[in-house]
This record gives structure tokens, sequence and C-alpha cells, in this order.
């Protein structure tokens, strides 16, 4: 037999022996993590999605392996891990409307790592400018005679302190007591007024807020909170938002 076909027949005899123990070789199990939730305020531009990929046993990094991302069940992209396991992914946030959406980081896994993949929050939230009169901080109760309408009135703004004309923020009330903070929720409030529907707030763009005309009439002599939900993302916000208020009936 010639000497470069005996050659030839040792390389491919050491080349199959190689690849079949490689293929004996276990697959190493992963873990990809991400940080949740992930905040972004209402139109606050592109956000980088992070996530990290380890060997589950080691702790060891794993770099150089593509991790796929979705938001909201839809793909935003992919990108390699660094040598420190870390893969980043630029994600525009401007056409999203405030609120949570699903946050998703996986790596499908190759010949060497098992797949992983880790879901969190991507939420998306109004900045809550505060109370308006004349309702005022929690710990200075307005107090109101009952079946007086009491206008509430709040502003919301964007990442660049434009107003948001576009939430649907509602109104509910609970009861509180000094000292105890907020109670439980009592009821939607009630209005007299024709342009109010339920307990949504209503957008005026001459004053740039929100408002709700609320009838006191139907509330016992007391101490409550008028709380306001934005519309917004729930794992992000910073609230309640709330105002406190005390009403009092005549003669009582």
């Amino acid at each position: 037999m010639a000497l470069n076909t005996r050659w030839m027949l040792h390389t491919a005899t050491l080349a199959a022996t190689i690849t079949a123990a490689h293929a004996q070789l276990p697959k190493l199990d992963t873990v990809t993590a991400i940080n949740s939730p992930a905040c972004v305020l209402y139109k606050g531009g592109p956000v980088d999605l992070l996530a990290k990929l380890t060997e589950l046993v080691s702790g060891l990094p794993v770099g150089g392996e593509p991790v796929d991302f979705t938001v909201g069940g839809s793909a935003a992209g992919s990108a390699s891990t660094d040598a420190s396991g870390f893969a980043s992914q630029p994600f525009a946030t401007d056409g999203l409307m405030a609120g949570d959406y699903a946050l998703k980081a996986e790596f499908l896994g190759d010949v060497n790592y098992n797949s992983s993949s880790v879901t969190g929050v991507l939420g998306i939230s109004y900045t809550f400018v505060g109370f308006q009169p004349p309702l005022r901080a929690p710990g200075s109760p307005v107090a109101i005679n009952n079946g007086r309408v009491l206008p509430v009135k709040i502003q919301l703004v964007d990442a660049d302190l434009n107003p948001v004309t576009t939430a649907s923020p509602k109104v509910w009330i609970h009861n509180w007591a000094p000292g105890n903070g907020l109670g439980e929720r009592l009821a939607a409030p009630t209005s007299v007024s024709a342009a109010d529907t339920g307990n949504a707030m209503r957008y005026s763009p001459v004053d740039q807020h929100y408002v709700y005309n609320w009838d006191t009439r139907s509330l016992p002599s007391g101490s409550y909170a008028v709380v306001v939900e934005p519309g917004d993302s729930e794992a992000c916000s910073d609230g309640p938002y709330f105002a406190t208020v005390t009403v009092g009936k005549k003669g009582k």
C-alpha cells in the first residue's frame, strides 16, 4: 500500500475516533438569566435587553453563543454572548403602549450545551407628576362636606416630560386611617358629570391633565383615600398613587 494511501487512511481513522469520542461527551446544562422586570418610561427610546448565559453546575460564563429575545411574543432580535456570558440586544420601545409585556431570552443549545430559557417582564410606565388642587399629598387630607363634588385631577408625562394624552387612568375609593396607611378598596366612585364614564378619568387638553368629578354624597362620614391607577405597567409602578380626604355630614 502506498505511503500516501496509508497516511490518508490513518488520518481518516483518527478523525473518526476523535469525532466518536466527542459525540460521547455529555452536553453541559446551561442557565439563561435576565433582570426582571426591565422598566422603561413611555416613549423612552431604545433599551438594551440583557441576558446572561452560564453553565448550570460550574456557574462559568458561556461565550460566543446566540441568545434570542422576544417581547410580547414577537421576535426582538438575537445577540451573541461575550466572554462574560452577557448578550445585549438593543430594542426600540417607542412603538409600545404603556403596560407589561412578556420578555423572553432563549438559548437553543448546540453540540456542547443544552438549551435554556427564561421569562420576565418588560414594563412601560408613565411618570406620575401628582395630584392637582384641591387634592394634596397623602399626609394632608382635604376636608369636605358630604354632598360636595370633588374634582380629582392628575398629570401624567412621558420620558421627555411631554403630557400623555392617550392614557386610561381610573379612580377607586379605599379606606384610610391616619397611622394605618392605605386600607381595603371599597368601590369605584360615582360622578354627577355627564362627561364622566364609570370611574374612568378624562383628559382635558386645555389644562393638560386628567380629571374626574367625584360625587361624595353616598359616602358616610369618615376618612378615605382616592387611589388612581394610571393604566400603565403594574410591574414597574411607583404607586399606589393616592390622596386622602375626610368626609363629614352636617350635624354628625
